[in-house]
């Protein structure tokens, strides 16, 4: 597949994302999807673990759904690379279990393979993300 068409499958995942429609994001991924977010010292469930296939993914979301009301959740550049898209964005969210706001920007890396999403890296800050999930100050 070429960029051009890797760049709009991954805007047509995160439109699905934000109109909550998981079951269109899931079919822009393969099978066997590797889906990753930094690690969490506040033992946060959704980044405890890579997220493994469809389905992992699936349950992936609804956990975080649980537990996060994102209020702002944009990307802001895609950067174009042969198999592969970076975006960097920022979000706004809110804790349900604390009530407590975080704020940031972060990065994501997108790998494709046969015009759909087979690996995913996310970075962000994770310290303010840890902070608000215990309820204190980062």
């Amino acid at each position: 597949m070429s960029e051009r068409e890797n760049l709009q499958a991954l805007q047509r995942a995160y439109k699905a994302f934000a109109e909550g429609d998981i079951s269109v994001l899931l079919d822009l991924l393969t099978d066997d999807v590797d889906w990753n977010f930094p690690p969490s010292s506040a033992q946060i469930p959704w980044a405890q673990h890579a997220w493994r296939g469809r389905d992992g993914v699936a349950q992936g979301f609804r956990k975080l759904a649980e537990l996060v009301e994102i209020q702002v959740f944009a990307p802001d550049e895609f950067i174009l690379g042969q198999d592969s898209v970076v975006v960097l964005g920022h979000e706004q969210s809110k804790m349900r279990k604390t009530g407590r706001s975080f704020e940031g920007d972060w990065a994501a890396v997108f790998t494709f393979r046969d015009g759909l999403i087979c690996r995913y890296r996310e970075y962000h800050h994770t310290s303010a993300l840890d902070a608000a999930y215990r309820g204190s100050d980062y």
